[in-house]
């Protein structure tokens, strides 16, 4: 019987205690900033340009990840860049602790056999 007792005397103080924290103040939202994409590292240029020049044309997916920088993808739609011989366009997923990004880019073989890519980065 106490325990019924005690029980109603607590059960109207947490109500009281939890309609006290509520509040019907606007919010304030000019202080919310949108976050930014995670940037490539120029390190993973290189990384990204080789995949690129190993993966086949088509919508056939290639990874790539940079051990040192901690970022990876996977490359996707690569095709023959008609503007400059020798050049591919792709797309791209950036993967880092700070989130997902996508972007498109063309990586070109350079003369002594390696390839470069040059990223455009989505803002």
């Amino acid at each position: 019987m106490v325990e019924r007792w005690r029980f109603a005397l607590t059960l109207p103080a947490i109500v009281l205690r939890a309609s006290s924290c509520s509040t019907t103040d606007p919010l304030n939202t000019s202080e919310i900033t949108s976050a930014t994409p995670p940037q490539f590292a120029s390190r993973d240029n290189s990384i990204i340009a080789d995949a690129v020049g190993r993966a086949s044309l088509g919508d056939a997916p290639m990874a790539w990840a940079n051990p040192s920088t901690g970022s990876a993808g996977v490359i996707r739609d690569v095709t023959i860049a008609e503007v400059r011989p020798n050049c591919r366009n792709f797309m791209t997923t950036l993967r880092t602790l700070s989130g997902e990004t996508r972007t498109r880019g063309v990586a070109c073989l350079q003369p002594d056999g390696s390839w470069d890519a040059e990223l455009l980065l989505r803002r």
